[in-house]
């Protein structure tokens, strides 16, 4: 009993200012009696007194009391009033999926239109767009494999890395996809996925590699499929290097070929799917990639949903409908509360912004609604916390607003998120900035680490188109003035032999 009095508290305490209210409606109430029954302006107040029944003022004052007590009992009830506290589940999907993207120099082999990079990549977008539950991550790999984006619900962020990914940007030559695999791996060990897929996106896997790759799936502790998507064709193609023509060997143009056979058995041997790259999304339907990877089996399986609790504070306010509900009641009897409605929508020279939700659910509640169903700008501008607001701007696109909010911090997060925000807006300087903050306080913070890499590389690239341009705009300076030189000394000479 004492620790339930010692933990009540109001969860929406905001409402309690409405009480104050309370006393004007009673003071006015009792004055308008005053002046509809006013005898005392012809009647000496002593004798008035004796002269007024006194049941006539009791049944003025009563409405006036019954209007107070039902607004008093409605304000504390909207307040919810809370002593006890409840675990609330949280649900969180155990879908995650890796997708590993071939980057080796065959991945230029232009034996499709334009070449096999250009096809995986539009396939790997169309992919993502399914991918509206669960964590993805996206791993490349040549000679050797890399973490481009770990397992994440933003699949924003995954596509805005993928369009600076080419093979030229990857330090080893080679192609390891058996490396990619581990590396697969450990992003599922460490988020503990309980659903865990791989779908590869190459033209082909050696033979002593797929013995590699099988024996590291059949090691890990959760069963765990292999779909590829493979592209190129059975005849392959020339490899095209930009400004050096065509990939050579002893004077021999390569024509790296996909072995769709081979590609086939190595997914069938891990439970998974291979499928020709397609124009239409038949082949990403074939392999499931919104779900379990064997969708006929998928409801016998059960359920590997993450689920978590945390403490909540219980509203109590309903309680409080038992002795609002006959009050109402009896005023509804009495046209009090035609009265009081009345009063409610008498027109003011203010208006006021008022849903019906805004008396059950908080601001920061609606707007994690607005969230779940996607509509982040509408949840942007709902959101009250800073931090959710400046969340829900950056999965909206908004990354300017996002950066305004999240500079109003300066935890590791902030910084970040920060960093993400201004590398969206290709502010490359200022991310590498904000992400070394980050680095500051945790020097093994591995998301900091990672994207500050990336987006080195992408100001590299910046700083050499922009190099590239200023040559190209020094080099147009200069024949303009060799022909304004040359159109000179012509009128020139022309001027000469005309004397």
């Amino acid at each position: 009993m004492f620790e339930a009095f010692n933990q009540f508290h109001f969860i929406r305490p905001l409402w309690i200012i409405g009480l104050l209210v309370i006393p004007f409606i009673w003071i006015y109430s009792r004055k308008k009696n005053a002046m509809n029954n006013d005898w005392s302006k012809v009647i000496d107040p002593d004798l008035l007194r004796y002269l007024t029944p006194k049941q006539t003022n009791q049944n003025q004052s009563k409405p006036t009391l019954i209007i107070c007590l039902f607004l008093s009992l409605i304000f504390i009830s909207l307040a919810g009033p809370s002593w006890k506290q409840k675990p609330t589940p949280v649900i969180q999907t155990g879908d995650d999926l890796v997708i590993i993207l071939d980057l080796s120099l065959s991945i230029l082999a232009t034996d499709v239109t334009p070449d096999r990079l250009t096809k995986a990549k539009q396939k790997l977008q169309d992919l993502l767009r399914y991918r509206t539950e669960g964590n993805t991550a996206l791993i490349a790999f040549s000679g050797d494999a890399h973490v481009v984006t770990p397992l994440t619900d933003d699949i924003q962020t995954i596509l805005a890395n993928m369009k600076a990914l080419d093979p030229f940007i990857m330090p080893v030559i080679g192609s390891r996809p058996d490396k990619a695999i581990k590396l697969a791996l450990d992003l599922f060990s460490q988020s503990k996925s309980l659903k865990p897929r791989i779908v590869m996106i190459t033209d082909g896997v050696e033979g002593t590699q797929s013995d590699s790759i099988l024996n590291d799936l059949n090691d890990y502790t959760t069963p765990i499929t292999l779909s590829i998507l493979a592209v190129g064709t059975s005849a392959g193609g020339p490899i095209a290097i930009p400004g050096q023509g065509y990939l050579k060997d002893k004077g021999q143009v390569i024509l790296p070929k996909t072995d769709f056979g081979a590609l086939e058995n190595l997914a069938n041997k891990t439970g998974g799917i291979s499928r020709a790259i397609t124009l239409d999304d038949s082949d990403l339907k074939s392999i499931n990639v919104t779900s379990t990877s064997d969708p006929l089996n998928a409801k016998n399986e059960p359920s590997s949903d993450k689920q978590r609790f945390f403490d909540t504070w219980e509203d109590m306010g309903f309680m409080l409908l038992f002795l609002i509900i006959p009050l109402a009641l009896f005023a509804h009897r009495r046209n009090i509360l035609l009265g009081l409605l009345l009063c409610i929508i008498y027109p003011s020279d203010k208006s006021y912004a008022f849903e019906w939700q805004d008396l059950w659910q908080t601001k920061d509640q609606q707007a994690e609604i607005l969230l779940d169903q996607g509509e982040t700008e509408k949840a942007a501008e709902v959101f009250e916390s800073s931090k959710h607001k400046a969340y829900s701007n950056y999965k909206s696109g908004q990354y300017e607003q996002a950066e305004k909010l999240y500079g109003q911090d300066v935890d590791i997060n902030s910084f970040y998120n920060l960093a993400n925000s201004l590398a969206m807006q290709q502010k490359y300087p200022e991310a590498i900035e904000k992400y070394d903050q980050a680095l500051a306080i945790d020097p093994k913070h591995e998301d900091s680490i990672h994207n500050k890499a990336i987006v080195e590389k992408l100001l590299e690239q910046q700083q050499g188109e922009d190099q590239q341009q200023s040559d190209e705009q020094q080099q147009s300076d200069e024949q303009q003035q060799s022909d304004e030189q040359q159109q000179s000394d012509e009128q020139q000479q022309s001027d000469e032999q005309q004397q």
